[in-house]
């Protein structure tokens, strides 16, 4: 379980589940570096741990103008 809502849902299952340990834990941390490996690989710019979370509209606009990706403006 990852989070508080995956506790609730194991919770609720109550005994209908089967639970175990993994019987080999490491296969999902080889899982978690591949998916990072490629998903570094794929980002158009350096990845930065500190950059903030969100970009705000305005941004968003200026980094896809004149692309085939840009974004409809509605009237902003």
């Amino acid at each position: 379980m990852r989070s508080a809502a995956g506790k609730h849902a194991i919770d609720r299952t109550g005994e209908r589940l089967e639970l175990r340990e993994l019987e080999r834990p490491q296969a999902l941390e080889k899982l978690d570096a591949l998916d990072k490996k490629i998903a570094f690989e794929h980002l158009e710019r350096p990845y930065d741990p500190d950059a903030p979370l969100f970009v705000d509209y305005a941004e968003h606009l200026d980094a896809y103008e004149g692309g085939d990706r840009a974004p409809v403006s509605r009237g902003r």
